[in-house]
């Protein structure tokens, strides 16, 4: 009795190893996954490399907008809170707030920041 006692877990041991070893592990079947999307190729012809390069270290991501509209879109931070705002902002509208941008800081850099009649 006490050697039946002994070799039950062996004997339980060998039945759950074979009872598993039946077991198949489940196939990976490319058919079964489904196929990544091929990527989106969005071509502007407004913009040189350097300066599709230059709005992509600004934060920019490019998204396709309607018809061959290409939009560049970043987070921004929301004045006055913690959230953020996707802004999405064509090629010409990010080129003319760069160059209002220049123009302002020029403008300070000659006053010295002081207010001038000629607005």
């Amino acid at each position: 009795m006490n050697l039946f006692i002994r070799m039950m877990p062996v004997v339980l041991a060998c039945a759950a190893a074979q009872a598993f070893a039946g077991d198949t592990p489940p196939s990976t079947n490319s058919a079964s996954t489904p196929a990544k999307p091929a990527p989106v190729v969005l071509e502007d012809k407004t913009l040189t490399q350097e300066q599709v390069n230059r709005m992509l270290s600004q934060g920019y991501k490019p998204k396709k907008g309607r018809g061959d509209t290409v939009l560049y879109c970043r987070d921004e931070a929301a004045m006055g809170t913690h959230f953020t705002r996707t802004i999405c902002l064509t090629a010409e509208q990010i080129k003319q707030r760069t160059a209002d941008s220049r123009e302002i800081t020029d403008k300070l850099e000659t006053n010295g920041g002081l207010k001038t009649n000629d607005h």
